[in-house]
């Protein structure tokens, strides 16, 4: 390159057929993945190296490398291009916003199939609307709506907290769950006792439904006979089912039939009513109560089909 040429600004097809050489590590290859000849493509090369004025690529024996200051280019392209493409997804983020989008965080033990019920009939209502759940602890959920990356959550915990607003959405009693060839199992209801003469499936220390069941067993001065311990109830129900011990859940998962178990009521009523929650400062959307309303009709329905 001469010391007195005069440079121009490079094109933008330049730098693509530069990038794209790169990459594939041909001329022919970049040259088909920019749809072009390979004549075509050497030429954009060119005219690259005499419009910026730089050595990017050896051309000797038979095979063309890139230089070292070919790389130095190719390094501050791509860091541009990737600019680019995270242009393209936040305008995809801002497409979504536009068409309705609603983040909801939801405890584990809200059954899957009961999800899936009420999301067909709230899409059908509003198709253009884009649905986001995330399955996480009631802590996390509640974290995650002072945070305002969720629109509202449905946690077992009630809370007293003047950032929230928190409705009940179900307060029906826990009932036991038990594997279906027990002798258990035909029983109309359980007490206490039932629960602690036979070998008992627990939860973790963080669980809410552990602490009432636990208040409950001291209250009699009983203690139950704790041979494991899971995080979740669809976990805690699996146990059930392969006979490893019996368990008490919350009533939302007795909604759909469970092959290997039977739901049994108790005779003592604990209730842990499952709340609605949501910021003070969120969002007032009409499609959020709509969401709720089907939502809470779903669980009445899926309740009343296996009574």
């Amino acid at each position: 390159m001469s010391k007195g040429y005069n440079l121009r600004q490079p094109s933008l097809r330049q730098i693509q057929a530069f990038k794209a050489f790169v990459e594939t590590g041909t001329v022919s290859k970049a040259a088909d993945l920019l749809f072009i000849s390979q004549p075509a493509a050497s030429k954009l090369l060119t005219h690259l190296e005499q419009d910026t004025g730089l050595h990017l690529l050896d051309r000797g024996h038979g095979k063309m490398n890139v230089t070292e200051r070919g790389m130095r280019l190719y390094d501050e392209i791509d860091r541009i291009f990737s600019g680019v493409d995270q242009i393209g997804q936040a305008i995809e983020t801002i497409r979504q916003e536009d068409r309705g989008h609603l983040t909801i965080g939801l405890m584990p033990a809200v059954p899957g199939a009961l999800v899936a019920q009420a999301t067909k009939e709230f899409v059908s209502k509003y198709p253009d609307v884009f649905l986001s759940f995330h399955i996480r602890s009631s802590e996390f959920i509640v974290d995650g709506i002072l945070a305002r990356k969720f629109d509202f959550g449905i946690v077992l915990k009630p809370l007293d907290h003047d950032q929230f607003t928190s409705k009940v959405l179900d307060d029906g009693p826990l009932v036991a769950v038990i594997p279906e060839n027990h002798k258990l199992a035909k029983r109309r209801s359980l007490s206490v006792n039932d629960l602690c003469s036979h070998p008992f499936i627990g939860y973790s220390e963080s669980s809410a439904s552990r602490h009432v069941l636990e208040r409950l067993v001291l209250l009699h001065e009983l203690k139950l006979d704790v041979v494991l311990e899971a995080t979740t109830a669809n976990t805690v129900i699996e146990l059930v089912a392969q006979g490893i011990g019996i368990a008490v859940v919350h009533p939302i998962q007795h909604t759909t039939e469970i092959a290997g178990v039977k739901f049994v009521p108790l005779k003592d009523k604990l209730t842990l009513p499952i709340h609605v929650v949501r910021a003070l400062s969120s969002r007032r959307d009409a499609t959020i109560d709509d969401f709720l309303a089907i939502f809470g009709r779903a669980l009445k329905d899926a309740q009343e089909s296996v009574q």
